[in-house]
């Protein structure tokens, strides 16, 4: 057997969902794989600071809520004491460990070379890794750069401190303020200014666009808006959930459509989750009934949205959803409800 031209058939630059995947698909094809991670966690962006942190604490902030809605219901008396920082961030700790321990078994169980330090390039098939204990350098036939994102904070400002800090330091805070200001109303500053004003802190949301999120359905967007104003989030603009077209975008590009909606105050399951508050539409064309978008706000909408991905991606329309059994009761229901919605509005 002919001795190979390099070290590795591919080498992965970042372990995280991108990395992992590439690298564990070329190492079942056969080739000789390595993942260099500069982080102390492997998983990359995703496990250590963005993905998993944050919609762990998402649900640890959820249960913290759902207890004390409990105690106002039933016979208990008083409003609960705030979640102390280690309550919330304690779950954030041992799904992070444990999400590392499983990226890790994968990498191992496909003869994965892992590599820990920063690599760079030396030339088209040469890097350079720095770590710890000093310096090498390694040959790739091919190399994928899959070094993930950090978040860039307004020129100026002084991260390093207990007082501001960025999305990658909040499940490190070893305590909960009364008050914060979130700077930047993009994804991101709204899931955490919606998870903190959960659990009582006083949350003023600051971005210098006149409104959040425009590349979402603009009624979405207001209702958005509506319910973290309930929650006591103040917003400051112009001052520094969701697939497909959103209405506006429809209606400046002159798509003739029609629109079904759903309340979550109209399903079983809405109910049972005491989610009253959620919103649901669909938006199809008038003449080929075709599903272009659906747009969705409240909770589990991050997953409910998959299916109408999925019936998008297939060229799917009207007609499925009505003649579709969705099961009782789930929030998948409400397909079924904005689909007769758009269907009633069609026939008049």
């Amino acid at each position: 057997m002919a001795e190979r031209e390099y070290e590795f058939d591919l080498v992965c630059i970042g372990s995280g969902p991108a990395g992992q995947r590439g690298a564990v698909q070329a190492a079942k094809l056969g080739n000789r794989v390595a993942v260099i991670e500069r982080k102390r966690t492997v998983g990359g962006v995703c496990i250590d600071t963005g993905t998993i942190p944050s919609k762990t604490f998402r649900e640890a902030v959820i249960a913290t809520a759902n207890t004390h809605r409990g105690a106002r219901h039933g016979s208990l008396s008083g409003t609960p004491a705030r979640p102390a920082a280690e309550q919330l961030f304690e779950r954030v700790s041992s799904v992070v460990q444990r999400e590392e321990s499983i990226v890790e078994q994968q990498l191992r169980r496909n003869d994965i070379v892992m590599i820990r330090g920063e690599a760079a390039f030396k030339d088209a098939h040469t890097l350079t890794i720095t770590s710890e204990e000093g310096r090498r350098d390694l040959t790739a036939g091919k190399v994928l750069i899959a070094c993930g994102t950090r978040p860039v904070p307004p020129p100026g400002v002084d991260t390093l401190s207990d007082i501001v800090v960025t999305s990658d330091e909040v499940c490190t805070l070893k305590h909960l303020s009364r008050t914060l200001a979130v700077v930047g109303a993009g994804v991101i500053g709204i899931e955490y200014a919606s998870m903190f004003a959960k659990i009582g802190v006083e949350v003023t949301l600051i971005d210098r666009r006149s409104r959040p999120l425009e590349f979402l359905d603009h009624e979405i967007v207001d209702e958005l808006i509506h319910q973290m104003r309930n929650s006591n989030v103040t917003f400051r603009f112009d001052e520094a959930v969701m697939v497909g077209a959103p209405e506006h975008e429809l209606t400046t590009q002159r798509v003739p459509y029609e629109v079904g909606v759903a309340r979550y105050r109209e399903i079983a399951r809405g109910q049972i989750l005491d989610d009253d508050s959620g919103f649901f539409k669909m938006l199809f064309h008038r003449d080929t009934r075709q599903l272009l978008g659906v747009h969705a706000i409240g909770t589990g909408a991050t997953e409910l949205i998959h299916i109408g991905q999925a019936v998008i991606g297939t060229g799917g329309g009207l007609d499925y959803f009505l003649e579709t059994v969705f099961n009782y009761p789930t929030l998948a229901e409400c397909y079924k409800v904005a689909a007769l919605d758009a269907a009633n509005k069609l026939a008049r």
